[in-house]
């Protein structure tokens, strides 16, 4: 089974480092770690340029392209099954992806296509009407898509409703959890959030011009980080 993971961002060890870990865990698979956008589907291509400044949603067309192109599996890099590879993905014959509890939507996290799955046309519906202005989160976006393809056609994607969100911690982890995110930091609830104003324009080094001193965003970032983990369960340990 191929099994791909992606880093759109600058070069970072930890990012590397994860994704040798990934590939230790799959020994015997063919494992693909992604780090330029070379593969991207072509009738995507326009698209993908108006998202390209924003790397989570780069990715999410990235994820779906080599996934069409190389039908597997697709893990985060800071995923870590607790199963083998081929034990989680034996009874999903079509399009999978993990529901993450307790926000009510389809995750991006753990994708599995089959070479059997014949319904890459709902996606191409889904992104080639999508109008990708400024304003759109990666959020938004990447589930979305994929509440759209659902809603559209219910037998297009196969949903595992078994996952919590970063379950990082034993007191989260469901006895037939097959899925974990905690060995590399998840981006948090701030980290979001500056995402999110990122990709409008919102930088902080704009907000710092215009107050003509530091913003002290990167303090309160941390802080929604902080207090998104404790009280909402997103991203994993600080």
């Amino acid at each position: 089974m191929i099994i791909h993971t992606i880093w759109l961002g600058p070069q970072s060890t930890p990012a590397d480092r994860s994704a040798m870990a990934i590939e230790r865990s799959v020994k015997g698979h063919d494992f693909r770690y992604h780090r330029a956008d070379d593969h991207l589907w072509e009738s995507w291509q326009d698209k993908y340029q108006q998202v390209s400044h924003n790397r989570h949603m780069a990715s999410d067309l990235l994820r779906h392209s080599v996934l069409r192109r190389w039908p597997g599996l697709y893990l985060d890099l800071d995923a870590r099954l607790r199963v083998p590879a081929d034990d989680l993905v034996e009874h999903w014959h079509t399009y999978t992806a993990l529901a993450l509890a307790p926000l009510p939507v389809i995750g991006t996290d753990v994708l599995y296509a089959p070479s059997s799955f014949g319904k890459w046309h709902r996606f191409d519906e889904y992104i080639l009407q999508k109008h990708l202005g400024p304003k759109i989160s990666y959020l938004a976006f990447a589930h979305d898509m994929l509440a759209a393809v659902y809603r559209a056609d219910p037998t297009a994607i196969r949903v595992e409703r078994d996952a919590r969100q970063y379950p990082c911690h034993p007191r989260d982890v469901t006895v037939g959890s097959k899925v974990l995110r905690c060995d590399a930091k998840a981006p948090g609830l701030g980290d979001h959030v500056a995402s999110a104003l990122s990709a409008v324009g919102i930088t902080k080094e704009r907000v710092s011009k215009a107050l003509g001193r530091p913003c002290g965003c990167k303090q309160r970032q941390q802080k929604m980080n902080d207090w998104g983990r404790k009280w909402l369960g997103i991203g994993g340990p600080g």
